[in-house]
């Protein structure tokens, strides 16, 4: 759990790297965009090209928030890990008396 935790954490790093350089995918596909086709594919019909434009700060601001509100903090990560200890040791000892 603990490990899952820290790579979401740097997943969040990376998100808010992209607010300042979205990366060489967002500059592909902006440019997709502004033609209105990628790799020969029509991307939008005449009804969407009004639609706004993503703020790519925004995006990965309320991205990092979302993600950021649901890692576990570390009073109650340390209190699962506990938890997960407690219960391992007194299955083991429920199983050795079994046994």
């Amino acid at each position: 759990m603990h490990s899952a935790n820290q790579k979401i954490k740097s997943l969040v790093q990376v998100f808010k790297e992209r607010r300042v350089k979205p990366g060489p995918y967002y500059e592909m596909a902006a440019k997709a965009a502004e033609g209105h086709q990628f790799q020969g594919a029509e991307l939008h019909g005449e009804s969407r090209r009004n639609d706004p434009p993503i703020n790519t700060n925004t995006f990965y601001t309320k991205l990092c928030e979302s993600i950021e509100n649901r890692l576990l903090d570390s009073e109650r990560t340390q209190t699962l890990l506990n938890g997960h200890v407690y219960l391992t040791n007194t299955v083991g000892l429920l199983m050795s008396k079994i046994i």
